[in-house]
């Protein structure tokens, strides 16, 4: 157990040390059930319920992103990529230099930076990237796991192992996701950016529009620290909202991304589509047969049109 100013909570959380300089996250957290992990997820929570502008931003930018996800993950492909690689280098550089200086503004600045270097590397190295949304698909299921079934088998474990088996399993998950994104990548990415995508539009919808106490337990602090739903049914009617928007995310995105729609002009995110970078003229106007007579001039196809720069412009 661990004194702080104010404040005297179990400090055997990983999440609970990468939040050492956020001062109201060091709340009053008593033995009352006996266990360490929740300790961690009761000094989450509270955090959690606390209203204020931070939180209000996040909800906000969180709708939207969350809607991009679940439609167009796949089809905004580099888009999608670089988001994905800016807000997760972001929260784990900050965590880190957030327990290790007890800084707020360095662990920020840091964090930011860290972002858009990582946002430059994913959009040159895309397998990179792929894999990167793959493992953070694994810590969106991890997250989800615990709001419906982890956080309960946690408590039943011993106190010893309370601080290291979420961590485990976290990155168990991360891992496999990043594997199975590289093997079959557009499947792995539609699936996680449609999960992530729903649950980050079912929380800016519950953060902005609703206060009951029952659904701070859907916060990703809380859920990241291995809580969970705790009986509360508003708790586990959000996360069936979630799962039933993430199938129907799964489904327009494999309906949008098939190879046949991919080449149309004017879709949405066209430009920064995986196909639309890596087709060639050929693949663009199928119905045009190119020839190699230089002296003609000529290109092959039903109305034996000249083709013109405008085509490739």
């Amino acid at each position: 157990m661990a004194t702080v100013t104010n404040a005297t909570i179990i400090d055997s959380s990983f999440v609970t040390w990468c939040l050492e300089c956020v001062s109201e996250f060091h709340v009053h957290a008593t033995e009352l059930d006996g266990d360490a992990h929740t300790a961690a997820s009761q000094a989450a929570h509270f955090l959690a319920d606390n209203s204020g502008v931070a939180w209000t931003v996040a909800a906000s930018v969180a709708l939207v992103v969350g809607l991009f996800f679940t439609f167009f993950g796949y089809e905004g492909f580099y888009a999608t990529l670089g988001l994905v690689a800016f807000v997760t280098t972001s929260i784990f550089s900050f965590g880190l230099l957030c327990g290790s200086t007890h800084s707020v503004i360095v662990a920020i600045a840091v964090g930011v930076v860290c972002g858009i270097l990582a946002t430059i590397l994913v959009v040159k190295l895309e397998k990179v990237g792929a894999a990167l949304c793959g493992a953070t698909g694994g810590v969106i299921s991890y997250m989800m796991l615990n709001g419906l079934i982890l956080s309960h088998l946690y408590a039943a474990i011993p106190e010893a192992h309370q601080t290291w088996t979420p961590i485990v399993v976290v990155v168990v998950l991360a891992l496999a996701g990043a594997a199975l994104a590289a093997l079959i990548e557009r499947p792995v990415i539609i699936a996680a950016t449609a999960l992530g995508g729903a649950y980050a539009v079912g929380w800016g919808i519950e953060r902005l529009a609703f206060s009951h106490s029952a659904l701070a337990n859907v916060n990703p602090l809380v859920l990241v620290s291995g809580g969970g739903c705790g009986g509360h049914w508003q708790c586990y009617a959000f996360f069936t909202c979630v799962c039933v928007l993430a199938v129907v995310g799964v489904v327009v995105q494999m309906k949008r991304t098939r190879k046949d729609r991919q080449h149309e002009e004017g879709r949405v995110l066209h430009m920064v589509s995986k196909r639309h970078v890596e087709m060639t003229a050929e693949e663009a106007y199928p119905d045009v047969y190119y020839t190699t007579d230089v002296e003609g001039g000529l290109i092959s196809s039903d109305k034996q049109r000249r083709i013109s720069r405008e085509v490739f412009a």
